[in-house]
């Protein structure tokens, strides 16, 4: 071999160990990044059961993708109680986190309602009554609402898409449903109409009769009307 073959063999021999140094340089870069992710991935998840937290990105800039969850009104239940604002979860392509439980408390109000009486001719007017009412709205969770790049939901698991750098958003939806009233109260006795029998109360509320004696919820301001019969209960 003449020099100057030898010479070409060397500087190839230099470059193929040059490229497998750097090879193996990057190859440990990665490792290590993978680790430094792997570590950060665990302590985000364990975050997620510990309060709330806000995690843009790792500390070495890699792209992930974000999961926000806004209770919307109501808590999500952690292992050290209820967060009652959004919380963040930094994950990676495919990984799935247990969504946390989500709870809303009744929104109670209370109201005064006036009962009164119509005697509708008859011969007294028994006296109104001013009752104390609660009025709630009860809440129950109805299902995530997801907006932005989402993964999947199923049986209150989330897996995340299989790309990086989506932000998703999951809003906690709410059914409501209205409950007025006030502890039962006892209507009025009977009373006495000249030529008439008693029958029954009538309520303007909802337009029913009820019997003098018996027990009624107060919804709203209401009017009991007497009603009456030119023949005794019974006959026809």
């Amino acid at each position: 071999m003449n020099k100057k073959g030898f010479a070409i063999s060397v500087i190839l021999y230099v470059i193929v160990f040059l490229i497998i140094t750097i090879f193996y340089i990057l190859l440990s870069i990665v490792k290590a990044r993978y680790n430094t992710s792997n570590e950060f991935k665990e302590t985000v998840m364990n975050d997620l059961n510990n309060g709330a937290h806000i995690y843009n990105k790792l500390d070495n800039d890699e792209v992930v993708n974000i999961l926000v969850l806004k209770p919307n009104g109501g808590d999500m239940l952690s292992n050290s109680g209820p967060i009652n604002h959004e919380a963040r979860v930094v994950n990676y392509a495919n990984s799935s986190i247990a969504l946390p439980t989500v709870t809303r408390n009744d929104t109670v109000t209370s109201t005064e309602f006036v009962l009164s009486y119509d005697a509708n001719g008859g011969n007294s007017v028994p006296a109104s009554q001013t009752v104390t009412a609660s009025e709630a709205i009860e809440y129950t969770f109805e299902r995530w609402e997801p907006s932005g790049d989402c993964g999947t939901i199923d049986d209150g698991m989330y897996t995340f898409p299989n790309t990086l750098g989506t932000t998703c958003e999951l809003t906690a939806i709410w059914t409501s449903v209205p409950r007025v009233g006030s502890e039962p109260i006892i209507l009025a006795n009977e009373i006495t109409k000249d030529g008439y029998y008693f029958t029954k109360w009538k309520s303007s509320i909802d337009n029913e009769e009820y019997d003098a004696g018996s027990s009624y919820v107060v919804r709203g301001d209401t009017v009991m009307t007497a009603q009456w019969s030119d023949t005794p209960l019974g006959n026809n």
